[in-house]
């Protein structure tokens, strides 16, 4: 026996009578019902019970249950990532492999071992642990004038002080004079630095100043027998 299709009460415009939205339960056709313009669907599960109704709000199966030992995040399973080796750190659940220890004598950052940088010579200067080679000191005994007899307005020799900042010339004189430290940066052109000693007579003198110009010399304003020297550091 054929099933019969539930159709139309009135033919539209004399058409044959059409089926309406319908479904079969199983023994017969029921109309489809719905709401908000779509219709009503019932999900059941494997038994055959209706999910998501009043008295069974029901689960999604996202995936089986992993081997035991596993870590949850809410109902989904994820495998814990394998164990590293024996003496590695761990962050969180994971395990990360710790950088191989380096030499003996290694500095230690955190669980990080860093080489030590290697050491300079032996004189170098040190700042924390990384050795620096020492500036090199300008500076002889009498490299400016050594005991030489000096005019009026003579001019010491010209000393080359490159990377010096503190700047010192010393010595003696034997008659009253004005000692002045003369600047240059091409060791041809010198200006007046404004650092001079007044010597009233026979005398030993020090003049000390902090200058980026490269080349000294020294100026005296009177005759003198002179002996000077020059130094940085």
């Amino acid at each position: 026996m054929a099933d019969t299709l539930l159709r139309e009460g009135i033919a539209f415009q004399s058409q044959p009578l059409s089926p309406i939205p319908q479904y079969w339960t199983g023994t017969a056709y029921e109309k489809v019902q719905g709401v908000n313009g779509a219709s009503r669907n019932i999900i059941y599960d494997a038994s055959g019970v209706a999910l998501f109704t009043t008295t069974n709000t029901g689960k999604v199966a996202i995936q089986s249950a992993l081997p035991a030992g596993t870590n949850n995040i809410g109902d989904v399973d994820v495998l814990t990532l394998p164990a590293l080796p024996a003496g590695t750190n761990n962050i969180g659940d994971v395990d990360v492999l710790s950088l191989p220890p380096l030499p003996t004598g290694t500095n230690n950052i955190g669980d990080v071992d860093v080489l030590t940088l290697p050491e300079l010579p032996s004189g170098t200067n040190n700042i924390g642990d990384v050795d620096i080679a020492t500036v090199p000191v300008i500076g002889v005994h009498a490299n400016a004038w050594n005991n030489i007899a000096v005019g009026i307005g003579g001019t010491s020799a010209v000393i080359d002080c490159q990377y010096q900042r503190t700047i010192s010339a010393f010595g003696n004189v034997s008659a009253a004079t004005t000692i002045k430290v003369q600047v240059s940066q091409d060791g041809t052109n010198f200006y007046d630095s404004g650092s001079e000693q007044v010597l009233a007579g026979a005398a030993d003198f020090h003049i000390t100043l902090d200058t980026g110009a490269r080349y000294i010399q020294l100026h005296s304003s009177a005759a003198a027998t002179i002996t000077a020297t020059t130094a940085g550091k």
